[in-house]
């Protein structure tokens, strides 16, 4: 496996508890919520080392209750709040051309053409609906977005940690 992808992924964050049964609020951070209907159990840290046991998952708005083994109560939920969850990554089913956003964080950015200019590591992706952005930082230079569109990045090398791009006109004009 690549030594940069983390073995547990962040999932998102508890954020309040939900009615007196012991039910946990979580606000999901991937596209598709539904990934939590597939899940038996959670971890509460980036190690795996505390886990808690998925009893129900129900969905309201953009947001999933679940209540867990053990947690039947507010008193007994309160103390999760704010907690990040995270799940293995071999539990999580990517197609072939899926990229987790955390697997990019950090990947240098070269320039296709002539490959030893470094513009710098992507520091965050910004989702616009029509395509992804990556803001691409370097040292105290003023960062940079790069559109995740064919006409630009030519190149994903992510096992090295490196995209080459295509500079076209304009693309880094203030």
């Amino acid at each position: 496996m690549n030594k940069r992808k983390k073995l547990y992924i962040e999932l998102g964050k508890i954020t309040t508890t939900h009615g007196i049964n012991g039910f946990l609020k979580i606000n999901g951070w991937c596209d598709d919520l539904n990934i939590f209907n597939d899940l038996k159990k959670i971890y509460l840290d980036k190690y795996g080392e505390e886990s808690l046991e998925i009893k129900k998952t129900k969905f309201i708005k953009n947001f999933v209750l679940i209540k867990f083994e053990g947690i039947n109560t507010i008193d007994e939920a309160q103390k999760y709040k704010n907690k990040i969850i995270y799940i293995k990554r071999e539990n999580l089913k990517l197609n072939e051309n899926e990229i987790l956003i955390q697997d990019l964080i950090g990947v240098k950015i070269y320039d296709y053409l002539r490959q030893d200019i470094y513009y710098g590591k992507i520091k965050e992706v910004i989702k616009t609906g029509a395509n992804d952005v990556y803001v691409i930082s370097k040292d105290k230079e003023k960062e940079k977005l790069i559109p995740v569109i064919d006409d630009v990045i030519k190149k994903k090398d992510l096992e090295n940690g490196e995209i080459y791009i295509n500079v076209i006109e304009g693309l880094f004009d203030v």
